[in-house]
């Protein structure tokens, strides 16, 4: 899993292109921590760009949190 900056014809953002998180397969649960001191390492994008990510996908329903523990967060991914 990794975020890039994609561009959506319906701004599904509020802007033509996004941060979004990228994955291969059709994985039924994500767990990330949002952890702001995580090394660049982990997570191939500055901080930021990760968070804005989940972000993204929480607000346009493609991820639904299910679970929280301090900063890390547990989602049901959805492919509506």
């Amino acid at each position: 899993m990794y975020p890039r900056k994609l561009d959506f014809d319906n701004n599904i953002c509020g802007e033509k292109s996004c941060w979004w998180l990228e994955f291969s397969g059709t994985p039924k649960y994500l767990v990330v921590n949002l952890n702001l001191g995580q090394s660049l390492i982990q997570l191939l994008a500055q901080s930021t760009e990760f968070h804005q990510a989940v972000k993204n996908m929480e607000s346009a329903g493609k991820i639904r949190l299910e679970k929280e523990f301090g900063d890390a967060k547990l989602y049901t991914i959805t492919y509506k």
